[in-house]
């Protein structure tokens, strides 16, 4: 866990037992909550800022042990985009139409390498992974 969402759990708790009395209900209760809430940032926190790729032919992104869970897609040109587990495939997403100059989000949650057909023009892809 990050050091500043630990900080920030320890806070809570000796703010909590300060102001509640040691067998309190409300103080087990609050700090559950707190310490769900300090889950939950560390995990966006621990989203990795996104990898940026620059397509310029049919190519694949290959998360690396992580697991991608949305991308971002900025084509230069019109394009219809097909997203699949195998190059040429379209099992994740079939033949889409891009505009050009347009930002575009797909939600795709694969762990795998993913591959992209169409692309005649430069596209940039941002994936976003953990």
């Amino acid at each position: 866990m990050r050091p500043e969402i630990e900080f920030f759990k320890q806070l809570v708790k000796s703010s909590i037992t300060d102001k509640t009395l040691p067998e309190s209900i409300l103080k087990t209760d609050v700090a559950g909550r707190f310490n769900d809430l300090a889950d939950l940032l560390d995990q966006l926190l621990n989203l990795n800022g996104p990898q940026e790729v620059l397509f310029q032919a049919d190519g694949a992104h290959n998360p690396n042990g992580k697991v991608i869970e949305f991308i971002t897609i900025l084509p230069a040109a019109d394009v219809i985009l097909r997203i699949g587990k195998v190059a040429g495939g379209d099992e994740i997403q079939p033949d889409v139409f891009y505009a050009a100059n347009e930002l575009a989000f797909a939600t795709i949650y694969s762990a795998n390498t993913i591959y992209f057909s169409g692309v005649t023009e430069d596209i940039t892809i941002k994936f976003y992974q953990r």
